[in-house]
């Protein structure tokens, strides 16, 4: 499991305020956000322990990694499993 985090790096508190912000986001989303925010990762990007705790995780949790994909804050890779936090673009 590979958790890339290049863009937000050095706006972690921006990101998080953005998503705290976000009215289609609930409490499950924000949590979620928050423990892959301050999730360590190796120099190559891995994060198994995340891999680990998601396959003993909730149908609530999952959705809420959905949900994030849907709204732009996470882009996660069908190959590999990978999670890239992103900033969602903007509508306006």
């Amino acid at each position: 499991f590979m958790l890339l985090k290049k863009g937000i790096e050095g706006k972690r508190q921006e990101y998080f305020q953005q998503a705290c912000d976000d009215e289609r986001l609930g409490t499950s989303e924000k949590a979620v956000l928050l423990l892959l925010i301050g999730m360590r990762v190796k120099d190559d990007g891995s994060c198994p322990s995340f891999r680990k705790y998601l396959d003993s995780s909730s149908t609530m949790t999952k959705n809420a990694l959905d949900n994030l994909e849907k709204a732009g804050y996470i882009q996660t890779g069908e190959a590999d499993g990978s999670i890239e936090l992103k900033f969602p673009k903007c509508t306006d």
